[in-house]
Parts: structure tokens; sequence; C-alpha cells
């Protein structure tokens, strides 16, 4: 996951293209290891906030809220939690 997240980040990079957070479909980067590889990658390049995932509304459980906040608090220990 990081050699793909890092491939695109240098295509962009290439391109005169410079991130300034990192996103993904369907929230794609919540997930656990592929926030890990997220992690990495945005520090390895300087880019400075992963976008948050929603934590609010009408069909969110509790055992969902737990997961995205455990998250939120991942991401805010690398300084990363600003989108």
């Amino acid at each position: 996951m990081e050699t793909e997240i890092a491939t695109q980040i240098k295509a962009c990079l290439d391109r005169g293209l410079y991130p300034t957070h990192l996103d993904s479909h369907h929230h794609v980067h919540t997930e656990w290891a592929i926030g890990a590889a997220a992690i990495t990658i945005a520090r390895r390049y300087g880019i400075r906030a992963i976008r948050l995932s929603r934590n609010c509304g009408p069909r969110i459980d509790l055992g969902r809220r737990g997961y995205k906040l455990a998250y939120k608090t991942r991401l805010r220990m690398y300084d990363l939690a600003k989108t």
C-alpha cells in the first residue's frame, strides 16, 4: 500500500503538483492498515493533513463512532488531523 500511495504522490510531484492533504475514494484511507501507510507517506513527503472521516449523522452506530474516534486520535498523534 505504501508503494502505491508513494507512486501516486511522486506522479503529482513530477508534474509540479504539491498535495496539501491525502484523501481517498470511499474513505478507504480510514481502514487501519491503509491509514498506517497513508500516515507514513504523508510524513515522508511533508504532507500536512489527512482527511478525517465523517463521524456524525443518524446512521453512525456506537461501534463505528468509536472506530472513527480512534482513527482521528491516531491522526492527531502525528499532527495530521487538520481537514
